[in-house]
Order: C-alpha cells, then sequence, then structure tokens
C-alpha cells in the first residue's frame, strides 16, 4: 500500500464499493458494523487523500492543503471531515487527509512538521488534538494554520496561528448547570476533557456537588465500548441519576450497559452527551446532547485558511457555541 492512497484504494483494501467508504466518512446508516469496522480499519492502514479532481496521486502539486486528523474513526470527526472537503471542493486545491492515528509513537505536531517538509503545502488544517507542548515547534512551519475543534489555551501566544473552536470550558459549565437545575445531584462524569471539566467543576462546586468520574485511557476515550465498560462500573459501585457523557459515543456505550442492568432509561438513570452526531438519533430512547456546529465550524475553517492563504490576512480566533438538542435519554429528577 503506497504511503498515501485515495478512496479507491480504502475501498480495495476493506473489499467494498466506493461508495461505501463514502456512506462510513459520512456517518451514514444503513452499513453494517462489520463493514464498518472493515473501512475504519481499511483508513487506519494508509493515508487517505480524496482524489476530487482526478489528479495523479504521483503529481500532487504545491496547490494542496493538509487536513490532519486526530480521531479519524470517532462519527464526530468523520462529520466534520466530510463538511470540510465538501467545502475545499472547487476551490482548486490538492486535498491530503492523514490521520495521526498511524503515527501511534510520533506527536501529532511532530506528524505535522513531517508532512509540510515533504508535500510543501500552501495551508495546514490541524483537526482535534491538544498542543500545549508542542507550541514551539508548530511556529516552524512556514504555512497558515488552521486549528479546528482543538484544545486552544488563552494563555498562549495565538498570534501565528488561527482557530475555529467551542469554548470548552464554558460549554462544560453550560452542560453541568443544566444537569443541576433539573434535581440532579448523584452524577457521574464519563469521558476525559479537561477545560471542560473545569468549567463543570465550576458550576458543582456552587452546587456543592462532588460527581463521581471514571478514569479512561485517552488513546481509547472515544469509543462506544469505552464508555460501555465504564459505566458498568459504575453501575456496580453505586446509584446515580445521571451519567454525563463528554461525548455522544461514550453515552450511546454507557446506555447498552444501562439496558443490559434491565434499568429504564430516563426513568432510573438519565444520559445526557455532547457532540450531536447522527447515531444519537437513533438511539432507544433518542440521545439529548449538546450539539456542536459541525457545519459552520467546517465552512469557517476553510474560509478561513483560504483567506490566510489568498489574502494573507492576520491570525483570527473564532468561537462557536453548542445547542441543547432535547431526546428521550434525560429527564428532570422527581423528588
Amino acid at each position: 500500500m503506497p504511503k498515501d492512497a485515495n478512496i479507491y484504494d480504502i475501498a480495495r483494501l476493506a473489499g467494498v464499493s466506493k461508495s461505501t467508504v463514502s456512506r462510513v466518512l459520512n456517518g451514514h446508516k444503513g452499513v453494517s458494523e462489520d463493514t464498518r469496522a472493515r473501512v475504519r480499519q481499511a483508513i487506519e492502514d494508509c493515508t487517505y487523500i480524496p482524489n476530487n479532481s482526478a489528479r495523479s496521486l504521483s503529481s500532487i502539486s504545491t496547490q494542496s492543503i493538509v487536513l490532519l486528523v486526530h480521531g479519524i474513526t470517532n462519527p464526530f470527526f468523520s462529520r466534520i471531515i466530510s463538511l470540510i472537503l465538501e467545502n475545499l471542493n472547487g476551490k482548486d486545491y490538492d486535498v491530503i487527509l492523514h490521520s495521526c492515528e498511524l503515527d501511534a509513537n510520533i506527536s501529532m505536531a511532530d506528524t505535522a512538521i513531517s508532512i509540510y517538509k515533504e508535500k510543501r503545502p500552501k495551508g495546514i488544517i490541524l483537526l482535534g488534538g491538544y498542543f500545549e507542548e508542542n507550541y514551539p515547534s508548530l511556529k516552524m512551519i512556514g504555512v497558515p494554520i488552521v486549528m479546528a475543534s482543538t484544545t486552544v489555551l488563552k494563555t498562549e501566544d495565538r498570534s501565528w496561528f488561527s482557530s475555529v473552536t467551542i469554548d470548552d470550558e464554558t460549554e462544560g459549565a453550560k452542560i453541568a448547570d443544566y444537569i443541576c437545575r433539573n434535581g440532579h445531584r448523584d452524577i457521574a462524569v464519563i469521558g476525559q476533557y479537561h477545560l471542560r471539566e473545569k468549567g463543570m467543576a465550576k458550576v458543582f462546586g456552587e452546587y456543592g456537588i462532588t460527581p463521581t468520574s471514571v478514569a479512561l485511557d485517552y488513546d481509547k476515550a472515544y469509543l462506544f465500548m469505552t464508555g460501555y465498560k465504564a459505566a458498568r462500573k459504575l453501575l456496580e459501585q453505586g446509584k446515580h441519576t445521571c451519567f454525563l457523557c463528554l461525548s455522544d459515543v461514550l453515552a450511546i456505550g454507557a446506555m447498552k450497559a444501562v439496558h443490559e442492568k434491565g434499568l429504564r432509561i430516563p426513568e432510573d438513570i438519565s444520559i445526557i452527551g455532547f457532540d450531536g452526531i447522527e447515531n444519537g438519533e437513533y438511539t432507544n430512547p433518542t440521545l439529548t446532547t449538546f450539539v456542536q456546529p459541525f457545519e459552520e465550524m467546517a465552512e469557517r475553517s476553510v474560509s478561513t485558511l483560504i483567506n490566510l492563504i489568498n489574502a494573507d490576512c492576520p491570525h483570527t480566533h473564532i468561537i462557536l457555541h453548542t445547542t441543547l438538542e432535547k431526546g428521550g435519554s434525560f429527564c428532570p429528577l422527581q423528588e
């Protein structure tokens, strides 16, 4: 398998059609879990370059944009990837999509530097990840960088890159306040996300609450199975009225564990997620979640990068906001 592969190579490796690969990337239903797993494994086994213009892989020009992703199999990022590619379509750039999971022992920052040196793109979008310790090395990259849905610390020098993110600390406080205002006090938190947890902790402190939490392996923090196992452990430890999950993937996994325990959602325990992935619309009951603005995040990431490339504009930092999507998995605590 070549180091850089396109959607046809992914389809051939997974033993499926090109349209099936597209459906998996777009998060559409109608694809079996076995097929979905094969496609995701194929993506992890090689780098994928969408070949929208039918250009030869051997003739990648300097008119390219790199989209470097941490968490490419996470449905949240799969949807944003699809939207970013749609927004770049027709912009006359080759798009190089690279998953940093391919290089498990190399940081995302080192991967970005290596790809920059090899491909010399016009710009880079970093989707996901955490770069606090790598800001100095990333500064060496000599093209515009846009960080999308990444952890961007306000204390860092942000004059040399752009970002399109939510304010995780504010959003964490928002979800914690919503749960507490609805009467829940015996709360368990599933997930690890430093700034969201920081915002939540402040609100919980104001309500005099100390929630239960489950330590997760960072590399497995966004798997359905991780949420399932965490919820099973919590259900064995004691009674909670609400599982606050820091991603929808974890929430959906937790729902399976609650159902297996013979408990009702939300009558016996409420579950609330974060992200707004399509999968939550098909759970039973439907998932209550705080929805990130997929379309706007993708559109503004692309437009910001194109403006930086074409007009040498100053770097900007765009803060977006979540919206509450009420499903059937959460209800106020009945005293």
